[in-house]
């Protein structure tokens, strides 16, 4: 069935459907190494450290869970709303009560194209243009609750990530320097749940949800752009 996960044979699980492709990996910390639209990936890298995380299909979802069993995240294709939901578990298993805090991140290509997420109450939107930069700091941000989404737009695509926790989520962009390359050919966005307490024998989940649209035609993809901004506020509604 459309959106259901296929193992391929590398080892990676294949979501399908809508135009969608979202290809995760085990292998690597159980994260996409691959999401497009109609061919278009939006991933410029793969993110996080080789780590083997077990696998298991279930139904429409893939479900993977950490070596030490403490976390586990949980992947769905959406193929009526475009969009893939992500779930990340935190358990603790142990004797004492644990502050623990979810993250994901992902890496867009300098190669054209903007990123831009609201940062309350600092200022109302902040604007990243696709450019290769020199050194830079990283950027702290915090997405305020009830406005927590990112989104990055390039190339004819719009990928938004929104967080529905009600807490605040706090972002990182960063430009790596890639000593192979010698150049800093990405930025890379994480996003980081706020803390969560857990008593022996609980657990604690944060909701993220993936969107995936062609961008309009004659919508700008300029830093500023209100109209670029509304289109991501439709869309994650």
């Amino acid at each position: 069935m459309p959106g259901t996960p296929e193992i391929a044979a590398d080892g990676t699980y294949v979501f399908v459907g809508a135009g969608i492709e979202l290809v995760v990996d085990p292998k690597h910390e159980g994260n996409a190494v691959r999401l497009s639209l109609d061919g278009k990936n939006v991933l410029a890298t793969a993110m996080g450290a080789e780590s083997a995380y077990a696998a298991e299909v279930q139904g429409s979802t893939l479900l993977l869970k950490s070596p030490d069993g403490t976390l586990s995240k949980r992947y769905r294709l959406d193929t009526a709303r475009r969009s893939v939901e992500v779930s990340f578990t935190l358990s603790n298993s142990s004797a004492e009560t644990t502050h623990q805090h979810a993250s994901e991140a992902h890496a867009v290509a300098l190669g054209g194209g903007v990123s831009f997420f609201p940062n309350l109450p600092q200022q109302p939107l902040v604007w990243l243009q696709h450019q290769p930069p020199r050194a830079a700091p990283p950027l702290q941000a915090t997405l305020s609750a009830g406005q927590s989404w990112v989104a990055s737009a390039g190339d004819g695509i719009l990928f938004v990530k929104a967080y529905p926790d009600p807490s605040p989520t706090s972002l990182t962009v960063t430009s790596p320097y890639d000593a192979k390359t010698k150049q800093r050919a990405w930025l890379e966005l994480a996003a980081q749940s706020s803390s969560f307490e857990l008593p022996p024998g609980t657990f604690a989940t944060w909701n993220v949800r993936w969107l995936l649209r062609h961008v309009p035609a004659g919508l700008v993809l300029r830093a500023g752009n209100p109209e670029l901004v509304g289109f991501v506020r439709g869309v994650i509604q």
